[in-house]
């Protein structure tokens, strides 16, 4: 094989291993949820995996026990203060579930990460 080739070769293999893997690009998303006495609306959330994931929450009610938010996997505990909107930013989704909910447990959420 002639010495010019193998660089090209090389350099093909390098480019072929280089953003063209067929995974989506990842994104960013900033999801709504509303804190109402009916808990976390919605309650339940579809991302891809690889996407960095800002939760917007606003709790609009005090007839709820749900004045902070935990995420548990990412050590996450928000004061959700009445009327304000919250950022929480969990960053990149691995595949699987990621749950969230109130300190008591009982209002719950979850992130379903395909």
């Amino acid at each position: 094989m002639p010495k010019r080739i193998v660089p090209c070769l090389l350099l093909a293999v390098a480019l072929a291993g280089c953003g063209g893997g067929g995974t989506p690009a990842s994104r960013n998303r900033e999801i709504q949820i509303a804190v109402t006495e009916n808990g976390f609306e919605p309650n339940r959330i579809e991302v891809n995996h690889g996407d960095a994931v800002t939760l917007l929450v606003t709790r609009k009610t005090d007839q709820t026990c749900a004045t902070e938010i935990l995420v548990p996997a990412r050590g996450i505990k928000q004061e959700l203060p009445l009327h304000q909107t919250v950022r929480v930013a969990l960053g990149p989704m691995e595949p699987g579930e990621v749950g969230f909910a109130c300190p008591m447990d009982m209002e719950k959420g979850t992130i379903d990460v395909r």
